[in-house]
C-alpha cells in the first residue's frame, strides 16, 4: 500500500502552493473575470468591486466532531458541503455569489490527498455557480480538522432579500422536500445495511452534499414575488421563528402539506419517528423558505418549476403576531408549534451533527 503524504512533510508554503496549482488548474480563468486583480500569493486578496450592487458577505466555519465526522464525511464531501452552506447564505439575500477565502486548520498528520479532496469537492461546486477561491489562510490544528470558508457576492440594491419583509396574509412556501438530511444523518451514523438501500443513499446524499437554491433565489428577488425569505439551515420550525421575530409576525401552517420525500417517508416508517418532525426540527436541508402576497402564489409556483424545474410548496400562511406560531395536524387540531432546531451552544448531546 502507498504511504500516504502528509501535511508535516510538505510545510505550510508547500501546501499553500499546492493548493493554488490545484485551482489554477481548476478554473483557467476566462477574460470575463479580470474583475481579480490579485489572486493567492500575496499578503491578500485584491478584485474590482462593481458599480451599482451591494456586497454581500457571509462565513461557515465546520469544526470535525462537531459539525462532521470523517467516518461518515469522505473529505470531497466535507469540501461540497462546506462550499454549499456559504452559497445558500448568499442565496438567501437573493445575491450572486462571486469569490470565496477558505481557512484550514490541519493536524499536522493530516493526509495531503484529504486536503486536496476537500478543495476539489469545494472547487467542483464552487464552478457550477462561477464562484472563484481566491485566497484565505492555513494554520496548524491541535488534533482536529478545522474549515472555514468566506463567500462574498453582489446584489442589486432593489433586490435583497430578508428575512424581516414577511407580511400577515402572505402565504408560506418551501422548495423542494424537508427532513432528508436530517434522515441522512441519523443513517450515517448508524451505520446499518440500511446505508445500501437506493433510498436511504439518496437521503445520505442530501446530507453530505446539499445543493443551494442560487437560481431561485435570484428569480424572487428579480421579479419581486418574495416579502420575507431564509435558508432552511436549522430546521423549519426556528427558521419561521426566525421569520416571524425579523417581521413582528406569527405563523400558521399544515403539517399535511409540509413536502417529504418518499425515501423520507420510508426512512420514517423505519425510525417510527415522523416524517414531518425531521422537516421540522432536523435542519441542514438548505431550502428556501419564504413568503409571498397570496395572489402571486401561483406566479410563484410556476415561474420557480419552469426557471429551475424545482418544486413549491404553500404549507401555510403568516398571521398577527399576538396569533404565535401554530401547526394544524392532519385531523384539523390547531397545536402550539413548539421550539426546537439546531443551535450551536445547545446543552443537548442531539445538538452534535
Amino acid at each position: 500500500m502507498k504511504k500516504k503524504k502528509l501535511i508535516r512533510e510538505i510545510g505550510e508554503f508547500g501546501l499553500i502552493e499546492r493548493i493554488k496549482k490545484q485551482l489554477a488548474k481548476g478554473y483557467k480563468l476566462p477574460k470575463s473575470y479580470r474583475s481579480i486583480v490579485v489572486g493567492i500569493g500575496d499578503d491578500a486578496a485584491v478584485v474590482e468591486t462593481e458599480p451599482d450592487k451591494l456586497l454581500v458577505a457571509t462565513t461557515d466555519i465546520l469544526i470535525e466532531d462537531i459539525h462532521f465526522d470523517l467516518k461518515t464525511s469522505p473529505p470531497y464531501d466535507l469540501g461540497w458541503k462546506l462550499m454549499a452552506v456559504n452559497l445558500s447564505d448568499i442565496a438567501a439575500m437573493g445575491a450572486v455569489p462571486r469569490y470565496g477565502l477558505i481557512v484550514l486548520g490541519l493536524p499536522v498528520d493530516t493526509p495531503v490527498e484529504t486536503v486536496d479532496k476537500l478543495i476539489q469537492g469545494a472547487l467542483d461546486l464552487a464552478k457550477k455557480f462561477k464562484v472563484f477561491l481566491i485566497g484565505g489562510d492555513t494554520v496548524t490544528s491541535p488534533d482536529k480538522l478545522v474549515v472555514n470558508l468566506v463567500v462574498w457576492g453582489v446584489v442589486p440594491k432593489e433586490r435583497v432579500l430578508k428575512r424581516s419583509g414577511a407580511r400577515v396574509g402572505d402565504k408560506i412556501m418551501v422548495t423542494g422536500t424537508l427532513g432528508d438530511s436530517a434522515a441522512g444523518l441519523e443513517i450515517l451514523q448508524s451505520a446499518g445495511r440500511l446505508t445500501k438501500t437506493d433510498w436511504a443513499k439518496e437521503l445520505i446524499k442530501r446530507h453530505l452534499r446539499p445543493y443551494p437554491r442560487l437560481k431561485e433565489a435570484q428569480l424572487l428577488g428579480s421579479r419581486r414575488l418574495v416579502h420575507g425569505l431564509i435558508d432552511c439551515s436549522d430546521g423549519l420550525a426556528l427558521s419561521l421563528k426566525f421569520i416571524g421575530q425579523g417581521s413582528k409576525v406569527g405563523a400558521k401552517i399544515w403539517a399535511d402539506k409540509i413536502p417529504v420525500s418518499g425515501a423520507l417517508k420510508r426512512y420514517s416508517a423505519i425510525s417510527r419517528k415522523a416524517a414531518c418532525s425531521y422537516a421540522l426540527y432536523g435542519g441542514e436541508d438548505y431550502e428556501l423558505i419564504f413568503t409571498v402576497p397570496r395572489d402571486k402564489e401561483k406566479e410563484t409556483i410556476k415561474s420557480i418549476k419552469k426557471i429551475s424545474g424545482t418544486e413549491v410548496t404553500s404549507i401555510g400562511e403568516i398571521v398577527p403576531l399576538k396569533s404565535g406560531f401554530t401547526l394544524v395536524d392532519d385531523k384539523g387540531k390547531v397545536n402550539k408549534l413548539k421550539a426546537g432546531g439546531y443551535e450551536h451552544f445547545s446543552v443537548s448531546p442531539k445538538n452534535k451533527r
